[in-house]
């Protein structure tokens, strides 16, 4: 019975010296422990992976040499895929999230090779460490910095828009003096009197076509003036206006 203890062993750790034919009911496995250096969420700030990676061989005939190798360069390729999403002050998460993602037996590629893996340890350069959670805290003040420094300005412009509008100002009053219907009038008119009192001025005459065909009318510029007028006569009769027509100036016949 020896060699069938032999033949459904686990497999001994670390490359085998030769090749080794799969059976029709087991598949060649090898397993090793590797040291990786997998990228971080910093461009050129990189971890140090310790995994146990564990490669088999699914394909007919015998199992390659080089099986390990490609089990390894799979389980990089996944690792990093983690990784790229993680700053050197996360080694710990990245440890827990590297051994979810590299637990199951996945295919690499087309090669017939299958790879799964136990992360063991995961460690950056701790100088690089304490710069990159400098960079972090730096970056985290500047935002609530930049949060709080835009409070004024925008309680500043809830008020404004309350005053330019009495009623949504009323409404909100009455929202947070609940039971106090009799005093929202008063609220009301004050609201209108600041409205009235701080609106900028407009313009009592907007600028319009109407406005602009006026002023062009009334000008001292003769020949500019019948041309207009005689424009104009020969569009208000073509659309049946003509009482808008005879109110025009008078303009010498036949003008172009």
């Amino acid at each position: 019975m020896n060699w069938f203890r032999r033949l459904w062993s686990a497999p001994e750790e670390g490359p085998l010296a030769g090749d080794r034919m799969m059976s029709t009911w087991e598949s060649f496995r090898q397993t090793a422990r590797v040291a990786v250096t997998i990228s971080s969420a910093d461009k050129y700030l990189r971890f140090s992976v310790t995994l146990r990676v564990e490669g088999r061989w699914t394909g007919t005939g015998q199992a390659p040499h080089a099986l390990l190798d490609v089990a390894r360069a799979g389980i990089t390729h996944r690792a990093e895929a983690v990784s790229r999403d993680h700053t050197l002050t996360a080694t710990e998460r990245l440890r827990s999230e590297l051994n979810r993602v590299l637990l199951p037996w996945q295919d690499v590629d087309k090669t017939s090779v299958q790879a799964r893996a136990v992360c063991e340890t995961v460690v950056a350069d701790p100088d690089l460490v304490a710069a990159v959670a400098e960079r972090e805290q730096a970056v985290g003040m500047a935002t609530v910095g930049s949060w709080q420094s835009r409070q004024p300005t925008y309680h500043v412009e809830q008020e404004c828009a309350l005053i330019r509008d009495p009623l949504r100002g009323t409404a909100r009053w009455m929202v947070d003096n609940p039971g106090r219907p009799d005093d929202a009038v008063q609220v009301a008119r004050q609201l209108t009197a600041l409205r009235d009192l701080l609106a900028p001025p407009t313009d009592e005459h907007p600028e319009s076509p109407g406005r602009l065909l006026d002023e062009l009318l009334e000008t001292t510029d003769e020949a500019c003036r019948d041309r207009l007028a005689t424009t104009l006569s020969k569009i208000f009769v073509q659309y049946g206006r003509q009482g808008l027509a005879d109110r025009l100036p008078p303009h010498p016949e036949g003008a172009a």
